[in-house]
């Protein structure tokens, strides 16, 4: 694990009408607006899927380490989820925090909200999203498009 924290990412300055992005591997990132608001999107910081994998005989074990622990999220301003497939909506990641005062406010689709709620995140923090639905954090507008998964018999995930 390399050593990113939250007080890098805090501390990183972004110009004017632009982001940053960090990379946290598979399809997780981290993103950061001129006015500081910073973003997860399908934050997946563990090696959870692996033991899924290990039961139907594939090998999904993590192939980069995390840069940084679930810790390391408390601080995130809006947590940004595409589906609810276990390497995008990790309980791992979310860990302990999902609680009352922990991780949070989450924008998520319809099955991602059911989910979310299944492991003890309180409805008040999350928004529900669906294709064209536009919420503001901070400086961003977050604008959810369509998209349709590689087994197409789930129509609620969305892109952003």
């Amino acid at each position: 694990m390399t050593n990113l924290t939250m007080r890098d990412i805090k501390e990183h300055p972004v110009p004017r009408g632009s982001f940053v992005l960090w990379w946290l591997g598979q399809s997780s990132y981290l993103m950061k607006s001129p006015e500081g608001k910073v973003l997860a999107l399908d934050p997946y910081l563990s090696n959870s899927c692996k033991a899924i994998g290990e039961q139907v005989g594939l090998d999904m074990d993590r192939q980069i380490p995390p840069p940084m622990s679930p810790e390391d999220l408390l601080g995130i301003d809006f947590y940004v989820l595409t589906h609810s497939h276990q390497d995008h909506l990790d309980p791992d990641t979310l860990g302990p925090y999902r609680g009352a005062g922990g991780h949070g406010p989450y924008l998520a689709p319809a099955e991602t909200v059911e989910k979310l709620e299944s492991l003890g995140v309180p409805k008040e923090r999350i928004t529900m999203t669906w294709p064209n639905k536009e919420v503001v954090v901070g400086d961003l507008t977050i604008r959810a498009t369509f998209a349709i998964p590689f087994s197409g018999d789930d129509l609620t995930h969305v892109g952003y």
